[in-house]
């Protein structure tokens, strides 16, 4: 006795079998895919947060934005110095851009002037100094 084999299930197909969606009050029919991110675009319009972090997502997998690359020199942080006020070192920080600024408040703190000062100074050759002779060696 033999059975009989029932036809394997196609979930490829299944999956891109297109769908019928009303956009605008005119009803069209879409690849599955495209209706989703039509849907995921209206949603990130009308204020939907993980609708905009998913239509992104999809955006950068597709290629059509590309993520900026980060300076690995940046920092993220904003280090305030103590003589500054907070409101009017952020107000220079807006119209001037990052530290250091022309004039002598130029926005470092101590350390980051040392930092700049030091790149600055031309560095000298020293001369090598001769290997002093230890008394075991004698």
């Amino acid at each position: 006795m033999t059975r009989k084999r029932t036809p394997m299930f196609d979930l490829a197909e299944v999956l891109a079998r297109p769908v019928r969606v009303t956009i605008n009050g005119e009803v069209k029919t879409l690849h599955p895919f495209e209706a989703e991110v039509e849907r995921c675009a209206m949603d990130a319009l009308s204020g939907n947060l993980a609708a905009a972090g998913r239509f992104l997502k999809l955006c950068l997998r597709e290629g059509l934005i590309v993520k900026p690359e980060e300076p690995d020199d940046v920092s993220k942080n904003l280090i305030i110095p103590k003589d500054w006020d907070r409101d009017e070192f952020l107000a220079m920080f807006y119209k001037h851009g990052r530290p250091p600024w022309a004039g002598d408040r130029d926005g470092l703190t101590v350390a980051a002037r040392a930092e700049v000062e030091a790149a600055q100074k031309p560095r000298r050759s020293r001369k090598a100094e001769p290997i002093k002779e230890s008394r075991s060696e004698r």
